[in-house]
């Protein structure tokens, strides 16, 4: 059975430990070094372990150094042992002249990792990965290359999952733009390859472009949003039913954009200079049409809408005898809530047709 000691009594001893090494001129500074310490999850014993070891290993002039480098050390949460496994690994790979910079090297290694069991092992395999695939100029480039993949959090095989699949699908010249793909990819927060390409296969099904490269960039935008095919699907369908666009490509681009939180006010449309027209979500960048209200559609868009109303469909203000250029700020448009009950419309060719609908979200 382990008994920790009460925090005020650590503090305690932490502040008189300040007080005997570190020279501070006054009490409040030793306890504020006393709380750092505290607050970093280590111990004193901890502390005066690395504190040891760095005057052993890394030749500072003063006590106050070494302990300053031992909290760093402390704040990583590790232990001096994976520092060691990490300073011998720097020492066998970088070529490092001195001890000092391999044992640098470790320090910044186990923030990386947070002292996490096996990183090592991922590390190695990143960087053989990179030895065979990739080419670097120095051995410190290609393990530069492998801590930022270590970043990610990822697996190899993931990452070599992902190149095979870019390197069948995509039509890179070279391996390493396979590889710079790939890791683009294994970034995104759950992905895998089974959810690529399903959501390739719904892109192909529904979208209409002309290559399988723009589909996955597609796929891409829309694994980023974190959401599922089903969500979409329950958007499109909101969107066909409440917005009347003319194509289910039309109706997949405001679902995307809903489930990515830019049918809201603080979206795109929001800014400053551009406006997206109410009809079809796109920017209106050109050949637009400025309602007496302020609000822009595109003309296309516009001759559609006064064959079924003569009103804005943001604002429901009348636009007859609009003139073509009216200075306004951008105004919201509807966008369903995320639950709840709520009153919506739609225009269709026989007019404005009303709702009382039910919404509990789109998880």
């Amino acid at each position: 059975m382990s008994f920790a000691l009460p925090r005020q009594r650590r503090l305690q001893e932490a502040r008189k430990f300040a007080d005997k090494y570190l020279g501070f001129r006054t009490e409040e500074e030793d306890s504020q070094w006393a709380l750092e310490l505290i607050q970093s999850g280590a111990t004193l014993a901890n502390l005066k372990q690395a504190q040891r070891y760095a005057d052993q290993h890394l030749g500072f002039r003063t006590v106050k150094e070494d302990i300053e480098w031992a909290l760093e050390f402390a704040k990583t949460g590790a232990t001096i042992r994976k520092l060691e496994e990490a300073r011998k690994y720097a020492d066998k790979h970088l070529k490092y002249r001195t001890v000092k910079k391999d044992i640098e090297w470790g320090l910044e290694f186990l923030k990386i990792s947070h002292g996490s069991f096996g990183a090592i092992t991922k590390l190695e395999r990143a960087r053989k990965f990179a030895e065979k695939n990739l080419e670097f100029n120095t051995p410190e480039e290609q393990m530069n290359w492998a801590l930022g993949f270590l970043k990610t959090g990822a697996f190899i095989g993931d990452l070599e999952k992902a190149r095979c699949y870019a390197d069948e699908h995509l039509g890179f010249s070279t391996t390493e733009e396979d590889i710079q793909w790939a890791l683009e990819f294994v970034k995104i927060s759950d992905a895998n390859i089974v959810k690529l390409e399903k959501a390739r296969k719904y892109a192909d099904k529904h979208l209409g472009y002309r290559t399988v490269k723009k589909d996955i960039q597609w796929v891409l935008e829309f694994l980023k949003t974190g959401k599922t095919l089903e969500n979409l699907e329950e958007a499109r369908k909101y969107a066909n039913k409440h917005f009347n666009f003319k194509t289910v490509k039309k109706d997949i681009v405001w679902a995307l954009n809903h489930l990515k939180g830019n049918t809201q006010n603080n979206s795109i449309r929001s800014q400053k200079n551009i406006q997206s027209c109410p009809i079809c979500l796109e920017n209106v960048l050109s050949k637009e049409k400025t309602l007496t209200c302020g609000h822009k559609l595109h003309q296309e868009c516009f001759k559609q809408l006064k064959r079924h109303s003569n009103q804005c469909p943001v604002c429901r203000s009348y636009f007859q005898n609009a003139p073509q250029n009216v200075n306004s700020s951008s105004s919201s448009y509807y966008s369903p809530p995320s639950y709840g009950r709520y009153y919506s419309y739609s225009y269709s060719p026989y007019g404005y047709s009303y709702g009382d609908y039910d919404f509990h979200g789109w998880d």
